[in-house]
């Protein structure tokens, strides 16, 4: 049972983490359109979901810049 939730739990993390990129690449879209509130919100979720994704570090240190 615990083997059970110990996998549940790494899929679940995953399918998180493989989010990452897709709210990464909505920040740069709504960066170029120049909605710039936006695109800090999603690169707060993508370095929230994959703290590992540095372009998403990178845009959003722009971004406060």
């Amino acid at each position: 049972m615990a083997e059970n939730a110990r996998l549940e739990t790494e899929y679940q993390r995953k399918i998180v983490k493989d989010a990452a990129p897709r709210f990464f690449e909505q920040a740069q879209m709504s960066y170029t359109s120049y909605e710039l509130e936006d695109a800090a919100r999603f690169c707060d979720t993508a370095v929230e979901l994959n703290p590992e994704l540095i372009d998403a570090w990178k845009l959003k240190a722009e971004l406060h810049f």
